[in-house]
């Protein structure tokens, strides 16, 4: 069967022919037959027969029987394209069903679809020895949910009321309640936390047969490190989770879609174009398959950023209409939304169209209030950018300020330096030359270890007369020698 990405060219190949045909009269039905329970051709011939003959009454008692299976397998595009198939009322009718459609659109990012079918399976009722079972698995949707969202009070008192309801055994769920803990840690600032809850997550999630969950809390930890500016560290995790989500054959499982998004972001700072895109490339194909569309939504964010310093500034443009079709289209959940709103914004600012991004930072400025969160960071510093090239240069400094005060406090290492290359920036704006040099050589040295690059480059031509004074004065020399020259390409690229 073909994904609609598909489907169109196919259709213009000469020496194919596109057979249609209704969902519920499946000519082919595709399975992954390399884990139990579908490694029984008896299980599989009774799902398709099921389907096939339209029996929905039978084909939902197997998926009932082995969806929790198919949902730590990462089987995610398969069974919610089943479950779509099968009529409303009966999914209603069956609790189960409903909890295992609810997770489905809680990992593949539909999150305002969620709750109405928690609440079908609350009104279906259930075994009355499963109750508790059920509540456990419908609380533990709504916390990953709220953290998703950013409701983070919320995401960790629902955890630990699932905690509760969960029995022992049930580690697949606890394993995504202690993932769900690290995030909402990791949110918070608190990182020592975050990596414990992380660490168990994924021991917890192997224990379990889940690499599904193993290796997105793999690269949480990964991202982890890349925040407290430990790049080299966080690739080792990334390829240890790459080697992790790999089938019997050697190919890469659609779970190690962050792994590769994130290695392709690693090189893309260190200035590994190519590498860069075919990680990101790789990791977008992957993502198609998982279903995630959040995490699309950011791998083609960076993709066109990759893109843009190539100098392909129509392939950005149109990779950013990707991921903001990936916005409107697929009700992703609000931080995405507003990460690639931001995105367009800086892409604006790079080429010069000061209006538009102008306008974007006036309507962010009145949405965000309060201590600022490290979900947010990204657009805190776009903003202060905007701020920088309209000369507004006092808040500028106030919203670095109140980033620095977090990044520092909280050991976000990665964080700091992206702030003290804006605040260098605006500093030397102000004629403050002394200070401006005191904050890039500070950037300098947190992150000349660990080879940082674009996020030098990347500021265009005030920092590229900054690392010339800087050269000029004897700092960092042999990283700032190397520094420059690709500072001065992506000038050229830019210029033509």
């Amino acid at each position: 069967d073909l994904g609609a990405d598909y489907v169109g060219p196919a259709s213009q190949d000469a020496n194919l022919e596109v057979l249609w045909r209704p969902a519920t009269n499946l000519g082919y039905l595709g399975i992954n037959a390399a884990h139990p329970p579908l490694d029984n051709p008896l299980v599989r011939q009774a799902i398709g027969h099921a389907l096939k003959a339209v029996d929905y009454e039978r084909a939902a008692g197997l998926i009932e029987k082995n969806g929790m299976l198919m949902l730590r397998r990462g089987e995610l595009t398969r069974l919610l394209g089943w479950l779509e198939q099968m009529p409303e009322e009966l999914i209603k009718a069956r609790p189960w069903l409903s909890i295992y459609y609810a997770w489905e659109l809680l990992l593949t990012g539909r999150l305002d679809s969620v709750e109405p079918v928690l609440r079908h399976a609350a009104e279906a009722g259930g075994e009355a020895g499963r109750r508790a079972d059920l509540l456990g698995h419908a609380t533990a949707i709504r916390s990953h949910a709220a953290a998703t969202v950013g409701d983070l009070v919320r995401a960790v008192d629902l955890a630990h009321q699932a905690l509760e309801l969960l029995r022992e055994e049930e580690l697949t769920v606890r394993s995504v309640l202690t993932f769900t803990l690290g995030g909402v840690y990791l949110l918070r600032g608190s990182l020592s936390e975050a990596r414990q809850a992380l660490e168990e997550a994924s021991a917890m999630g192997l224990a379990a047969g889940n690499i599904h969950l193993a290796v997105p809390a793999l690269c949480n930890l990964a991202n982890l490190e890349v925040e407290q500016g430990r790049l080299r560290r966080a690739e080792e995790i990334y390829r240890r989770a790459q080697k992790l989500a790999t089938d019997a054959r050697g190919d890469p499982l659609p779970a190690a879609a962050g792994a590769y998004s994130g290695l392709g972001e690693l090189l893309y700072e260190w200035n590994d174009l190519e590498g860069a895109a075919q990680h990101l490339g790789e990791g977008i194909e992957l993502g198609r398959r998982w279903g995630n569309v959040d995490a699309l939504a950011g791998d083609y964010v960076t993709l066109a950023t990759v893109y843009q310093a190539q100098g392909h500034l129509n392939r950005a443009l149109d990779t950013l209409q990707k991921a903001g079709e990936l916005v409107v289209g697929h009700g992703v959940n609000p931080v995405t939304a507003a990460m690639v709103a931001a995105s367009r914004a800086r892409f604006f600012l790079v080429q010069g169209d000061l209006d538009r991004a102008a306008a974007w930072a006036q309507e962010l400025a009145v949405e965000l209030s309060g201590e600022p969160l490290y979900l947010r960071s990204s657009e805190y510093l776009t903003l202060a950018r905007v701020y920088l090239a309209l000369n507004r240069f006092d808040q500028a400094l106030a919203t670095l300020q109140s980033q620095q005060r977090r990044a520092e406090s909280e050991d976000r290492m990665g964080s700091l330096i992206r702030v003290l290359v804006i605040h260098a920036q605006v500093l030397q704006a102000q004629a403050e030359h002394i200070q401006a040099m005191a904050a890039l050589e500070r950037a300098l040295a947190i992150a000349q270890p660990e080879g940082y690059v674009r996020v030098f480059v990347d500021e265009g031509e005030s920092m590229s007369v900054l690392l010339g004074e800087a050269a000029s004065r004897g700092m960092a020399p042999g990283y700032v020698d190397r520094l420059l020259p690709v500072s001065y390409t992506h000038l050229r690229a830019h210029e033509t």
